[in-house]
C-alpha cells in the first residue's frame, strides 16, 4: 500500500472514531432526551416543539388540505436559526389536519422521518416529517413528545415496519388522514415540497387503513 493510501485510510479511520463523541458531545450539550444517531440543526427546535413558543400554539386541529396550505404566504427567507413566526396567518403556531393520498417516504439524513403526500384529486403535493425520539430536547413538554411518539408508532404499525434509509423516495400508497403543526421549510429543498416550503412537521397524529409499502 502506498504511503499516500495509508495516510487517507488513517484519516477516514479518525474521522469514524471521532463521530460518535462528536455526536454524544452535541447531545448532552443541547439536553436530548437521547443520544441520537444523527440529528438536524436547522430550525431544528421549532421543528421538534422544543422552542419556547412552542406553548403557545392552538392545539385544536384546524382542517386544512395540501392545495389550501400550498397557497398560504410564506416568509420570503427561511434562515437556520429562524424561531417560530407569528406572522403568515400564524401558521407556525397552528395544529393543522387533513386527508392526503402517500405516494412516498425515506428516513434523511436528520434521521426523520420524511413522508411525501399529494391532494386527493390534485396534483400539489406537500411534505409531513415524523422526528426521531432521541433528536428531540428535553426543553418539548412530556405531551408534546408523546404526540409525536405516539404518530410515528401510527405510522410504522399503519404502513408496514421500518422507513427506508435511502436519500431517494421509496413508494407508499394508500390515503391518511395526518395531524401536524404547520411548519415553513427552505423552498425547493425537496422534490415533492410545496411551493411555499409549507409542512406539516412535526406530524402529532396520523391514520391509514390501506396504507402499505410498495408499487
Amino acid at each position: 500500500m502506498s504511503r499516500r493510501r495509508s495516510a487517507a485510510v488513517i484519516v477516514v479511520l479518525a474521522c469514524a472514531i471521532a463521530a460518535p463523541a462528536l455526536t454524544q458531545a452535541t447531545a448532552a450539550r443541547d439536553g436530548y432526551v437521547a443520544a441520537p444517531a444523527s440529528c438536524g440543526t436547522a430550525r431544528w427546535p421549532v421543528k421538534t416543539l422544543a422552542d419556547a413558543a412552542a406553548a403557545s400554539l392552538d392545539t385544536k386541529p384546524k382542517v386544512a388540505t395540501v392545495v389550501s396550505l400550498s397557497a398560504l404566504n410564506a416568509p420570503p427567507h427561511i434562515g437556520n436559526e429562524l424561531a417560530r413566526q407569528a406572522g403568515f396567518g400564524g401558521t407556525e403556531f397552528r395544529v393543522f389536519r387533513e386527508t392526503v393520498r402517500l405516494t412516498g417516504w425515506k428516513t434523511e439524513d436528520d434521521s426523520d422521518i420524511h413522508v411525501a403526500v399529494q391532494a386527493l384529486a390534485r396534483p400539489q403535493t406537500m411534505v409531513i416529517e415524523f422526528p426521531l425520539a432521541g433528536c428531540i430536547a428535553k426543553s418539548a413538554s412530556a405531551s408534546a413528545r408523546a404526540r409525536m411518539a405516539g404518530a410515528k408508532a401510527a405510522l410504522l404499525k399503519a404502513c408496514g415496519g421500518i422507513a427506508p434509509g435511502t436519500h431517494d423516495l421509496f413508494p407508499l400508497r394508500g390515503t391518511a388522514t395526518v395531524t401536524g403543526v404547520g411548519f415553513y421549510d427552505k423552498r425547493g429543498h425537496a422534490s415533492d415540497s410545496a411551493l411555499n416550503g409549507i409542512e406539516l412537521h412535526p406530524v402529532t397524529a396520523f391514520g391509514s387503513v390501506n396504507c402499505h409499502a410498495g408499487p
